[in-house]
């Protein structure tokens, strides 16, 4: 796994992710930048880290992974509580934006 963006949105340059990065098509970057601002919103409004974004190939399939940060204080219960309600929020999102395909290939954690 290769973090390709960091929470600042700004792009990872060091090799391999730059060169991860320029592989994906422009479709597929608008998608994560989409993605990744919604979570930004909504981890925002529940006080939450900033996301970091990795990719990882799997024979021909991009997984991306949304990495909320800054979550290791959180008590486990109650942590995985919060990744559900991202999670079926994204999902409502990803469905309203004609985006769930994409969404099949995402995986939502914190660290």
């Amino acid at each position: 796994m290769y973090k390709i963006i960091n929470e600042d949105n700004s792009l990872v340059t060091e090799y391999p992710s730059n060169v991860l990065y320029s592989l994906l098509e422009e479709e597929e970057k608008e998608f994560i930048f989409f993605f990744k601002n919604e979570m930004d919103r909504i981890t925002e409004k529940m006080g939450l880290g900033k996301i970091t974004v990795s990719v990882t190939y799997d024979s021909d399939i991009i997984e991306k992974v949304f990495e909320i940060k800054n979550m290791i204080s959180v008590e486990f219960e109650k942590r995985e509580r919060i990744i559900d309600q991202i999670i079926s929020h994204m999902i409502a999102f990803c469905k309203k934006n004609n985006l769930y395909e994409y969404y099949r290939f995402v995986y939502i954690i914190a660290n």
